[in-house]
């Protein structure tokens, strides 16, 4: 379970930190070594990377996210 309310996430993954952090290069260097991560992972409470990235007002990194999904369904519909 990842925790975004206080503090940092309780269980960390290379998303959930670089998103919490706010580490944009950090994030975007990851979702380019790791195409197959799902950026809609979430925790119990439904929690996501993007949503850890909102929280903490990272709003660079919420896009990189975002870009990153829309490309990622782009080349999927392009290549099948």
């Amino acid at each position: 379970m990842v925790s975004y309310e206080r503090g940092t996430p309780v269980q960390e993954t290379p998303l959930t930190a670089a998103a919490w952090q706010g580490e944009t290069t950090k994030l975007s260097t990851f979702l380019d070594a790791t195409p197959s991560v799902n950026l809609d992972a979430s925790d119990e409470s439904g929690s996501t990377a993007m949503h850890a990235a909102a929280g903490k007002g990272h709003i660079e990194t919420c896009e990189v996210q975002k870009l990153t999904d829309l490309y990622r369904e782009a080349r999927m519909s392009i290549l099948g």
